[in-house]
């Protein structure tokens, strides 16, 4: 379609992380992305400038910056939010914090405050609001600015007072459900509630009481995401609710002001839809019959990668579908007067642009404000400024106007503010009659140097030509600066700018060289097991050291981000899979047959599986598996390479074909896993490619991993099974979920791994971990439901990094409770309750730790759990553990940890903490033992 195309702007990005929420700033020349900083749990959190966006000419201009500002949070940021003026936004993070920050100028440096990209705009992180106990999954202003509500897994909303920040106004605590997703009435009656994708509420704001309960279109709904984004209509007539079903079909639902009726929706997606977002005001469409019709234009984003914009009421289809637009789950969307910007978990940002023929003409604010009169009597504040108002407050916005960063006295970031707060108070010490000297002065040197610049730009048109012996020869021209001062402000484009143009940037040297003219991308790892690879690490050693002597290592260590490194982000939350109980059994969905996959080997930086199910040779259509490295392309002399040069070689390390189609990836240094579509799971080793074993599963496969040598495949029959590949063994065959459904009471995977032994470890989205216990062959609970979690105290951070005395080597059971939601002890809890409650989680996942097999996570469970044995003083359980690791017959290592020595770590911490209680447990366990030596 001629008059709908799509951008994807490249310098938009978390770095590979994951974007779950945009929003575009009230004045159209900038947004807001939040999400996932790469390879970390960290949230990032970035302002963008809108121009480069939207203009191809900025994009390639470099004197229009593209990144305004960027903050690192503490962990994972899951929505986003201008405030109605434009001066602050606010975003929710999973440490349940709401971060309030007011932009309060520009920055007139060459520095950066954060680090890493230069910031040009300058915020202050006004307010920290801590309201919540649990992650914070949306936050939205009011219309008129009055308010700022916040959504949580806690099931409460919180209501703010955002002109007197944190001043709460109340707490809706009235909730069984976490709050998914929040949207506020554009008249300013109502507020919108999605609980759990079961519940949608409406909230009176005059009284802050539910007036009305929707479950009808959610009934049949199975949770499929954490976050969703609702919607209303410009003039208010309807609610844009995500995550309904019917007839086992997702859809958008329309919900009707005041009747509450949903009889109208929005369908054509294929999976659960996760966002709607309207045009900010009505447009006008030409109908058949030649009448003139006021509609609402949204855009749908769905799990099926897939957007979808509409026109309504009166339509049953969309106007156009975008198929398969990114890699991942549509996450949000905001507009740009007629662009649509959308972002995705996939760590991306796509532009749509819509030309007028075909959404129509959106009507103008004013137009906007006397229909909200003549239907509610009432003028929204959004719609109060006519369009030359809204041109002028758009225009005001600019990003050469550095002046209003002095204006804020109080708030100090770089040396220029102090700078400027001493030549505010010369300047206010000096006389007017010195004042109006110096400003003469001023102006007697400005002209002068326009007269110099302009006869400097004379001179550089000229070019003396001087023939001699019949020769023609052109004399260079000396072109020096033209400014006096070189420090100079940014400038939009279409204005002259003075700013010295960018240094040359040189190619860096080749950190391991693998051949002539290249870069390779892949980065030093673990020793490897096998030998061939340790030899060929020796030799590109030895390649190295002879070519750092011949070529001259630049002092800069950054390098330069390339396209490979966002194809595929490193890191990536999984996407909860849903689960079906049926007649004792649970139904899970494959993933959907793909023509290409690309899958990055864990460990190999620019090393990537690429899969092709309809590669065609000889007539015959298979599949190809390659095995390719990526490396950038460099020149032989640096000095003569500019930065648009750099290229990316794919050299194919080995290749293999296949009769049935590969449907999902995972790889690792060692093998390369593939799901494929006959029902097999089939291993190749990554260093050369020699098939290992072709496994028969009893169904498709939905997913697969691999650590070091033990890979596992859980099925649509949702059956899951792990072998030890380097032993080749099983250790779990074929292992239904079922059982484990029914004890969670919970129909969506949250994450699944398995440890180097081969043991699985699973965890569903109510919190519930089990692993399996291969000697009893039975599912073990090692963490129960959230509700016991409210009747004790949680396991920090800290304690999970300072139990074992390093911070770097936990074990996948301490990874996965660093990433887990901490809740808040509830009040009025007996301490005894807290104390048994503790010490029986801490059992369960130290008996955990134990199947495993990991000695980083044995560790930490066995010293959390001695410290907080020794602080209840439990002496009975403390003289258990020292009975057991020294108990005679037993195994002389424990998760490969020997018993001596975790005896010896045990015996100090107790008398560390415990001196007397240890004088009693040491000498008993030592009188037993030798008396069991007796016998």
């Amino acid at each position: 379609m001629g008059d709908v195309y799509v951008t994807s702007p490249t310098f938009v990005g978390h770095d590979t992380g994951s974007i779950l929420a945009i929003d575009c700033h009230p004045s159209g020349k900038k947004f807001i992305t939040c999400g996932q900083k790469a390879r970390t749990s960290n949230g990032l959190v970035v302002v963008w400038n809108a121009e480069p966006v939207l203009d191809k000419k900025k994009a390639s201009n470099e004197n229009v910056p593209k990144l305004l500002f960027q903050v690192e949070s503490q962990s994972q940021s899951n929505s986003c939010r201008w405030s109605p003026d434009g001066k602050r936004f606010a975003f929710g993070s999973d440490d349940s914090s709401v971060s309030v920050w007011e932009y309060v100028g520009l920055i007139n440096s060459m520095g950066s405050i954060t680090g890493g990209a230069q910031n040009v705009e300058r915020y202050k992180e006004c307010c920290v609001l801590r309201g919540h106990s649990m992650e914070v999954l949306t936050v939205e202003w009011s219309p008129n600015g009055k308010y700022l509500a916040s959504g949580s897994i806690d099931y409460r909303i919180i209501i703010y007072n955002a002109r007197k920040l944190p001043d709460r106004i109340t707490v809706l605590n009235d909730i069984q459900l976490p709050v998914k997703g929040l949207s506020w009435d554009p008249i300013g009656k109502y507020l919108a509630s999605l609980e759990g994708d079961k519940k949608l509420r409406f909230w009176a704001t005059d009284s802050w009481q539910c007036v009305k309960s929707v479950t009808e279109p959610f009934e049949s709904n199975i949770e499929e995401t954490m976050l969703t984004r609702l919607d209303w209509s410009p003039d208010g007539k309807y609610l844009m609710t995500p995550a309904a079903v019917r007839s086992g079909k997702p859809l958008i639902k329309l919900i009707q002001r005041q009747t509450w009726k949903s009889d109208q929706f929005l369908a054509g997606h294929h999976k659960g839809t996760t966002c709607v977002r309207a045009m900010p005001r009505l447009i006008e469409a030409n109908l058949k019959n030649g009448k003139r019709m006021q509609l609402t234009c949204a855009a749908v984003g769905s799990r099926d990668k897939s957007i979808s914009i509409w026109v309504f009421p009166g339509t049953l289809k969309p106007l156009f579908v975008i198929n398969n637009i990114f890699n991942h789950t549509v996450m949000d969307f905001a507009w740009c007067g007629r662009n649509l910007l959308a972002c995705s978990q996939d760590g991306t940002v796509k532009v749509i642009h819509l030309s007028e023929s075909v959404i129509g003409e959106m009507i103008s604010n004013e137009a906007m404000s006397d229909l909200c009169y003549q239907i509610y009597s009432i003028r929204p504040p959004r719609y109060e400024l006519t369009d030359k108002e809204e041109d002028e407050s758009q225009d005001s916005f600019n990003l050469s106007d550095l002046s209003s960063s002095a204006n804020n006295a109080s708030f100090v970031t770089c040396p220029e503010d102090v700078l400027i707060k001493r030549k505010k108070l010369v300047a206010a010490q000096q006389s007017s009659d010195i004042q109006l000297t110096k400003s003469m002065e001023d102006n007697s040197k400005e002209n002068e140097s326009k007269n110099s610049e302009k006869t400097m730009m004379e001179e550089r048109n000229k070019q003396i030509d001087v023939r001699k012996d019949g020769k023609r020869r052109i004399q260079p021209v000396f072109c020096g600066t033209t400014t006096a001062d070189p420090m100079t402000s940014l400038s939009s484009e279409g204005k002259k700018t003075v700013a010295p143009p960018p240094a040359k940037r040189k190619a860096l040297a080749p950190a391991v060289p693998a051949k002539k003219g290249e870069v390779d991308l892949e980065d030093s790892s673990d020793s490897d097991d096998d030998d061939e690879e340790e030899e060929e690490d020796m030799e590109i050693s030895d390649i190295e050291s002879v070519r750092n002597k011949k070529r001259k290592v630049p002092a800069t260590t950054s390098q330069p981000m390339l396209a490979l490194d966002l194809k595929k982000p490193a890191l990536r939350p999984m996407e909860p899979k849903s689960l079906k109980t049926q007649e004792g059994t649970v139904l899970m969905e494959a993933p959907e047959q793909q023509p290409k996959l690309s899958q990055h080997v864990v460990d190999r930086k620019g090393m990537f599986v690429e899969i092709d199910n309809r590669w065609k040779h000889g007539g015959v259509e298979t599949t190809q598996i390659k095995l390719i490295k990526k490396k950038q392309q460099t020149a032989e002399n640096e000095d003569d390479m500019m930065d648009g040069e750099r290229r990316v070689n794919h050299e194919c390390l080995w290749m293999a074909v296949l009769g049935s189609p590969v449907i999902i990836v995972a790889a690792n240094k060692h093998n390369v896993v593939l799901g494929c579509g006959d029902k097999c799971l089939r291993v190749y080793r990554t260093f050369c490619g020699t098939h290992i074993v072709s496994l028969r599963l009893d169904s498709l496969p939905v997913l697969i991993g691999v650590t070091e040598h033990a890979a596992y495949a859980l099925t649509e029959n949702g059956r899951l099974s792990t072998w030890n590949l380097k032993l080749g063994k099983a250790v779990v065959t074929r292992q239904p979920l079922f059982d484990c459904v029914e004890a969670s009471t919970d129909n969506s995977l949250i994450s699944a791994d398995v440890s180097e032994t081969g043991v699985p470890l699973i965890v569903f989205s109510n919190g519930s971990i089990f692993t399996f216990n291969v000697s009893l062959s039975c599912w073990i609970q090692a963490i129960t439901t959230n509700v016991l979690g409210r009747l004790t105290s949680p396991i920090s951070d800290a304690q999970l990094s300072c139990s074992n005395g390093t911070t770097n080597s936990a074990g996948p059971l301490v990874r996965l409770l660093k990433r887990m939601r901490k809740q808040a002890t509830a009040p009025g809890v007996a301490p005894q309750v807290v104390k048994a409650v503790k010490e029986s989680q801490l059992e369960q996942l130290l008996h955990c730790a134990e199947q495993l097999g990991n000695p980083q996570d044995y560790q930490t469970m066995l010293m959390l759990y001695v410290e907080t044995l020794c602080e209840g003083g439990s002496e009975k359980k403390l003289k258990n553990i020292l009975n057991d690791l020294s108990r005679s017959g037993a195994p002389m290592q424990v998760c490969g940890l020997r018993r001596s020595a975790l005896y010896d770590d045990v015996t100090r911490m107790i008398k560390l903490k415990q001196p007397a209680i240890a004088a009693r447990i040491v000498a008993g366990v030592a009188a037993s033992t030798t008396t069991k030596s007796l016998f």
